[in-house]
């Protein structure tokens, strides 16, 4: 159960300003969780500085989101 966590939601800019959050907060007990607008936002988001945040937010647009982040997320691993 997560109990220390955090969503951010970024308009424009995304790499840098999540670049440097995940640099901060991969040394803290606080999960970072990016809310993205699509599966290659999701996978950028996860592979970011190699560490990635440590969870997506995503609003599917339709069930083939959902198949195809789940075979980037079996691919991850």
């Amino acid at each position: 159960m997560y109990d220390n966590f955090i969503i951010v939601s970024a308009k424009d800019w995304k790499i840098i300003p999540f670049e440097n959050l995940i640099a901060e907060m991969h040394t803290h007990d606080t999960d970072l969780i990016a809310q993205v607008e699509d599966v290659k936002e999701a996978e950028l988001m996860l592979k970011t500085l190699e560490i990635g945040v440590d969870g997506i937010l995503i609003t599917p647009k339709d069930v083939i989101d959902i198949v195809n982040l789940k075979r980037m997320l079996r691919a991850e691993l």
